[in-house]
């Protein structure tokens, strides 16, 4: 009798068991998932892969300013509007997000170092941190496209080709800056000259 008793209860016992560890293991299935979403954000905003994203992204832009200049994709990508909003919301959101990594901690040891100027070598000590290259990246590569930016505006508005000092203001800025003006002053040169011969011949 006990052996039959026992018997009708262990299906039972096994059902309840079984429930209980599907119970136990859902709090955990939702922790990792938790944990892998918060792991993929992090990667996500993680030095290594913003650096890389960033040098990405801005390819494009140059590639439309040089083979693309007067399309019209190039024109409303570019405005002021879209433009500087993106790079600003960029900037300051990686600045927030990264503050607790210790940027803000390096930059106060940056300016404490100051006599009255600042030290290359305390500087150079903060680019160690990973956070503090790429967030420094990111914000040459958005000075050097917005210097693209504006030599590309000029040349548009001056009818001057831009495509060679564009690609100089990428990784080059002040350079591609120098080479627009150069650009500029021999197209006001030539196109004088064109219009002195013009004259003559009309004379």
């Amino acid at each position: 009798m006990n052996s039959v008793a026992l018997l009708g209860q262990y299906p039972f016992r096994l059902s309840s068991t079984f429930c209980c560890a599907i119970h136990s293991a859902r709090p955990q299935r939702r922790t990792l998932k938790g944990r892998g979403t918060r792991h993929s954000a992090r990667a996500l905003l993680g030095p290594d892969a913003v650096f890389s994203a960033a040098t990405v992204a801005v390819i494009p832009l140059y590639i439309l300013m040089v083979a693309f200049p007067k399309a019209s994709i190039t024109k409303h990508i570019l405005q002021p509007g879209h433009f500087y909003t993106a790079a600003a919301a960029l900037y300051s959101g990686l600045l927030i997000a990264w503050w607790p990594a210790g940027i803000g901690q390096l930059c106060k040891g940056a300016f404490q170092g100051c006599s009255p100027l600042p030290d290359v070598h305390v500087l150079a000590g903060a680019f160690t941190n990973a956070h503090v290259t790429a967030l420094a990246w990111v914000h040459l590569l958005l000075l050097d496209i917005v210097q693209a930016r504006e030599v590309w505006l000029d040349g548009l508005k001056h009818g001057v080709a831009t495509g060679h000092s564009v690609i100089l203001c990428f990784m080059f800025g002040p350079l591609g800056i120098l080479s627009h003006m150069v650009t500029r002053r021999m197209f006001r040169a030539r196109l004088d000259s064109s219009q002195a011969s013009s004259a003559q011949g009309l004379a």
